[in-house]
C-alpha cells in the first residue's frame, strides 16, 4: 500500500500554497485586461508583508546582520520571480506558463546541490524530470496544433504593370 510517511504541517502548507498560487494565476489570466503585470506582482507582495507581518507579532525576534542580508536577497529574488511569473501569465496560455513552471522542481534540486551539497534521491530526479518532459511534450504539442489551426493567410497578388 502506497504511504506518506509523516505527513507534516509544511507539507500542508506547500499544497495549500500551490493551490492559492494556481487560484491567483487564474485570477490575473482572466484580469489580464484590466490591471498591468506590475499591480498585480504588488499586489501579491503587499499581501505577502501584511500577513507576514501579522503572523509574526507574536513571536518577533530582532535579526542579525546576516539574516537581514539572506532576507534582502531572498526577497529580492522573490519579487523578481514573481514579477516575471506575473508578466508570463499576463501574456501567455496558463497551460504554457505551467508547463515551463514544472522546471523548477529540477531548478530547485540542481540549486541544493550546488548551493548547499543536498543530493537530491534517484526518485526525486527520475519524478522531476518526467514532470519536466511531460510539460515540455504538452508546449511542443501545443504549439503544432496551433500551427495546424492557424488561417493561412494568402501571399498579395504582384502588382501588374502599367
Amino acid at each position: 500500500a502506497p504511504s506518506f510517511g509523516n505527513l507534516e504541517i509544511a507539507m500542508l502548507a506547500a499544497l495549500t500554497s500551490a493551490v492559492i498560487e494556481s487560484v491567483g494565476f487564474l485570477i490575473i489570466t482572466h484580469n489580464k485586461h484590466r490591471e498591468s503585470p506590475q499591480a498585480f506582482a504588488f499586489y501579491g507582495m503587499a499581501l505577502l508583508v501584511l500577513v507576514s507581518g501579522v503572523l509574526s507579532i507574536s513571536d518577533y525576534q530582532t535579526m542579525t546582520s546576516e539574516h537581514w542580508l539572506v532576507s534582502i536577497a531572498g526577497g529580492t529574488c522573490y519579487a523578481l520571480a514573481s514579477a516575471l511569473v506575473v508578466s508570463a501569465f499576463h501574456c501567455c496560455q496558463p497551460g504554457t506558463v505551467s508547463s515551463i513552471q514544472y522546471s523548477q522542481l529540477l531548478w530547485g534540486m540542481l540549486l541544493g546541490l550546488l548551493i548547499w551539497g543536498d543530493v537530491p534521491t534517484t526518485q526525486a530526479m527520475v519524478g522531476g524530470g518526467v514532470i519536466v518532459v511531460a510539460g515540455l511534450l504538452l508546449i511542443f504539442t501545443k504549439s503544432k496544433s496551433n500551427e495546424k489551426d492557424a488561417p493561412v493567410v494568402p501571399e498579395p497578388l504582384p502588382k501588374a504593370a502599367p
